[in-house]
């Protein structure tokens, strides 16, 4: 509270803020769609949105003198970067995965007043729960989040060396028109061929575009044997450079163990599977709709695994819980005043949960019970 703290001293919370986070967030939430239906994950937007917000005061100071009179700072940028990591990750209640499962399983849509109020329930509760957990996972055990951490050093970056940060803001703005171009150019350029051929009658120019058509995907090697492991078993690259930039973003080590699992289920389990009869048709689909079953037990193991290792930190937490709630040892806590008060984690909580569960039976019929114990696992 000494050492660091300074939001008594320097604006935070603003307007120009939170609505430049939601304006931001906005648009990276349709990029998480886009991206978590592609590759099954989303993208960080803080840092990004950091950059982005920081860029975009410091060219309109260098014009308007309002705003150059009162500098963006670093904390404001910091809400605008958790208004904007909000907006981003709204799509992670479920509408790149719950969402669309359910739709595959039983064909029902859902409409806009359906989402929007499940959506906002399901994340106004996280944020009620994470009040207990954030209390005795960083203030008390002080544990480090890359996530946040990755934050704080790219906004004292930004705020410390503009000229830097500029480079960053460029190469961002770069990457995205290169990435925009070459998708146009995938997609766009058989869509003018065949409106060249088809309405304009001029089979010359649809050749002559046809031949600079890039392709989705290819084999990974020519002959028989690349495209048979490109037809049968969906061995092949990728014209995306989303697919490219998530592999960077992840790392060799998650890449390397992807592409293992790739080899073992697609390379050589299928064709066994296939050959004893247990997958009916080779391809993504008939592969898929065999090793979803099986992966998705090494996922859920694996988490189990994760979860049960973590039991000390996890019976700390719970403990902690008490002292929130004003049972236990009574001690001073120096960051009371600029805490959120204990006893919203509570109301909310039980307002939130109970919401949840009517909106759970109300759109999905899951009875209330279960919504019961769904809320508390979430916890």
């Amino acid at each position: 509270l000494k050492e660091v703290y300074r939001g008594d001293t320097m604006p935070q919370l603003t307007l120009r803020a939170v609505i430049t986070g939601m304006m931001i967030g906005g648009i990276m939430s349709i990029i998480n769609l886009y991206v978590s239906l592609k590759t099954s994950w989303g993208v960080a937007t803080t840092i990004m949105s950091c950059i982005i917000a920081y860029a975009v005061f410091r060219a309109l100071g260098a014009m308007i003198p309002r705003i150059r009179r009162k500098p963006f700072t670093i904390l404001e940028n910091y809400t605008m970067s958790s208004a904007a990591s909000a907006a981003g990750y709204m799509n992670s209640a479920g509408l790149v995965s719950a969402i669309p499962a359910y739709f595959f399983i039983t064909g029902q849509h859902f409409t806009w007043w359906q989402l929007m109020p499940w959506m906002w329930v399901i994340a106004v509760l996280g944020i009620f729960m994470a009040i207990p957990l954030k209390r005795q996972l960083i203030n008390n055990e002080q544990l480090p989040f890359p996530t946040g951490i990755a934050t704080a050093e790219t906004l004292r970056s930004l705020h410390n060396s503009g000229v830097e940060a500029m480079k960053k803001a460029h190469a961002l703005f770069g990457a995205a028109v290169f990435a925009a171009l070459f998708a146009l150019w995938r997609d766009g350029l058989p869509r003018i061929a065949a409106w060249a051929g088809d309405t304009l009658g001029n089979l010359g120019l649809q050749e002559k575009l046809g031949r600079f058509i890039i392709p989705d995907s290819f084999p990974l090697f020519p002959g028989a044997l690349g495209d048979r492991l490109y037809r049968q078993q969906t061995f092949g690259g990728d014209c995306s450079f989303l697919l490219y930039a998530a592999g960077a973003i992840m790392g060799i080590r998650i890449g390397t163990s992807l592409l293992i699992g790739a080899i073992v289920f697609f390379g050589i389990l299928a064709p066994v599977m296939h050959h004893a009869g247990a997958i009916e048709s080779l391809g993504f689909r008939g592969i898929a709709s065999w090793t979803l079953w099986p992966a998705t037990m090494l996922m859920v193991a694996s988490g189990l695994t994760s979860f049960a290792l973590q039991w000390r930190t996890i019976l700390r937490a719970l403990k902690g819980l008490a002292a929130i709630f004003g049972r236990g040892t009574k001690r001073h806590d120096p960051l009371a005043h600029i805490e959120i008060p204990g006893k919203w984690f509570g109301t909310g909580v039980f307002v939130f949960g109970v919401l949840a569960m009517v909106l759970g039976q109300w759109f999905f019929g899951i009875p209330w019970w279960m919504g019961f114990i769904a809320v508390a696992i979430t916890f």
